[in-house]
């Protein structure tokens, strides 16, 4: 038997072994630390990527991936002509050589994306570009929404007035706000011996008809919200002139709670009726409902007076048809901040860069308001993500990301803040500057688990 030359095969050897890490992930060309191997012990429409580290002096471990067919680079055509026209280089054929087993099917294809490449059917292709587009868009989105996490936007959602105004439409034209209030303060501390202290008021005409005029009452604290909250508290005139609320004003989540785990089995109207024979100041009991608009096992406690929720909420409990179900404060969500002349999101109108109004219904700028709304076509078309409601529309898909996005921000806000404060060494607690405060409520940041922050951010 003739001996095989040795210069030949030892050639071929080292051409096939560059070769083979120049093809595995363009471990010579692309610079990456790992390459994506192919297993064809597995299904052919099934790929799985494979982390190798790059062959070293103390690692001289062999890959067993698969060799491209054909080139890609102009240096390995370089470099096969090469070896194929030098004269000392002498082929050996072996006869007793297995016949190759293609393990890529003829539907797979390379997707090249930077620096990687993956190996994928075309099923899985098309899967798998949705669901990445998919995630692109929404990482669009949140970039965008991160540009307009302003100082301005998270001051409006902590800072503004914490409770629902209380609205008095009277039927003039010039009534002061200030007299309003004035008369108001006057009667309670007169007639139900209630010092009322109110943190802000202002006149609107936004709703009302033409000699007509809203005033708004912005008060202090939960207390008085409960105690103008019921109508008996209210006089008949203010100014020797009548009025009327046009508008309910809705319980604050500041006298809101959160019952958790109650079950879709039980009997609503029961567990209603059973928690208002406990809780006589208890208002409204609602069931909330996820994105999809089905029910959830959270239910939302709405209180008229602050004692017995307080109460509640210290007990961390509530005992219903013989079961116990937690209780928590309710989280409400944060405010958006929406310019009126613009409609832009994440700053005021004072600070509104741009000349002309934006109309918030049809989205077409204007100079004269007069003037437009002769042409106006009254089809309402969102300047934000384009469908057909108001461009302030608090549902707008653009505006429900900026929330969640603003939310995420604030939630890791609290949290920084609250561990720098108790990792800093040179914090000293004076008791004399500073006295011990008593019993607070229940903190609801730290107590918040990772499930409840994704339900309040995807709401």
């Amino acid at each position: 038997m003739s001996r095989r030359p040795p210069v030949a095969s030892h050639h071929q050897h080292q051409q096939r072994q560059k070769s083979g890490y120049d093809n595995q992930g363009y471990q010579g060309h692309q610079g990456h630390q790992g390459h994506f191997c192919w297993n064809s012990a597995l299904d052919h429409s099934n790929c799985y990527r494979t982390n190798v580290s790059a062959p070293h002096v103390n690692n001289p471990m062999a890959v067993n991936s698969p060799r491209r067919e054909h080139p890609s680079t102009d240096d390995e055509i370089s470099e096969h002509e090469d070896f194929n026209n030098d004269p000392s280089v002498k082929i050996v054929q072996n006869t007793h050589k297995r016949p190759r087993q293609h393990s890529h099917n003829h539907n797979l294809r390379s997707i090249v994306s930077g620096q990687q490449v993956m190996t994928l059917s075309t099923d899985q292709l098309d899967s798998t570009s949705c669901h990445q587009q998919q995630i692109t868009t929404t990482a669009i989105l949140s970039t965008n929404n991160n540009d307009l996490l302003t100082p301005e936007a998270e001051r409006f959602a902590q800072t503004r007035y914490p409770f629902p105004p209380f609205i008095l439409r009277f039927p003039l034209v010039n009534v002061k706000e200030q007299k309003v209030a004035e008369e108001l303060c006057k009667y309670l501390n007169d007639n139900k011996q209630i010092h009322l202290e109110l943190i802000g008021y202002r006149r609107s005409k936004l709703k009302c008809g033409l000699n007509e005029s809203d005033i708004l009452l912005f008060v202090k604290d939960s207390l008085l919200f409960s105690f103008l909250y019921d109508d008996n508290n209210w006089s008949t005139t203010l100014l020797g002139s009548s009025f009327t609320r046009p508008y309910s004003t809705s319980i604050p989540p500041q006298l809101s709670l959160m019952v958790k785990g109650v079950g879709l089995a039980i009997d609503f109207d029961n567990f209603i009726l059973e928690l208002k024979t406990k809780f006589t100041s208890l208002t409204n009991v609602i069931r909330i409902k996820n994105k999809e608009q089905q029910d959830t096992k959270l239910v939302k406690l709405e209180f008229s007076y602050p004692q017995e929720r307080e109460d509640l909420l210290h007990c961390g409990k509530v005992f219903v048809s013989s079961l116990t179900f937690p209780v928590e404060e309710y989280l409400a969500q944060a405010r958006v901040l929406i310019c009126s002349k613009c409609c832009g999101i994440g700053h005021f109108r004072r600070q509104c860069q741009q000349n002309k109004e934006m109309c918030k219904k049809c989205g077409q700028m204007y100079d004269d308001v007069k003037q437009h709304l002769t042409v106006c076509t009254q089809i309402p078309r969102c300047i934000h993500c384009g469908g057909g409601h108001m461009s302030n529309d608090m549902k707008c898909v653009k505006v429900k990301q900026f929330r969640a996005d603003l939310t995420r921000r604030l939630l890791s806000t609290a949290a920084h803040a609250s561990i720098s404060t108790v990792s800093n060494p040179n914090y000293h607690h004076n008791q004399a500057d500073f006295p011990q405060l008593g019993a607070p409520q229940r903190p609801y940041i730290s107590s918040v688990q990772n499930g409840q922050k994704s339900d309040i951010v995807a709401k």
